[in-house]
């Protein structure tokens, strides 16, 4: 059981393979097309039960718990320092034109 306030990850089915557009191969429109979703758990909940959650921009989304503290798969690579010092500098630069409107 996951308790409310924790940080989960959700699905849900937002179109079924009978909803999905003609114009998709055969192969891609077999199968049914998933969100899934991270926020904060709105509610007591067990893996595999319906729930909602609040994601970090406020929304409330309804779906599946699949699991809590979701780990994030993908890269980007590794990092380049350059982009991080440019992201600072940027920052900056916008807060300063920001002062003059």
């Amino acid at each position: 059981m996951k308790a409310k306030g924790d940080w989960v990850q959700i699905e849900a089915v937002m179109l079924t393979p009978e909803q999905r557009p003609g114009s998709l191969p055969a192969s891609t429109r077999a199968c049914s097309y998933i969100m899934r979703c991270n926020g904060y758990l709105m509610a007591d909940a067990a893996e595999g039960q319906d729930c909602q959650i609040r994601t970090l921009a406020g929304r409330h989304v309804k779906g599946r718990l699949l699991a809590a503290e979701p780990a994030y798969g993908h890269s980007y690579g590794r990092v380049i320092k350059e982009l991080l010092d440019v992201r600072g500098e940027l920052q900056c630069l916008m807060r300063r034109d920001a002062s003059h409107v």
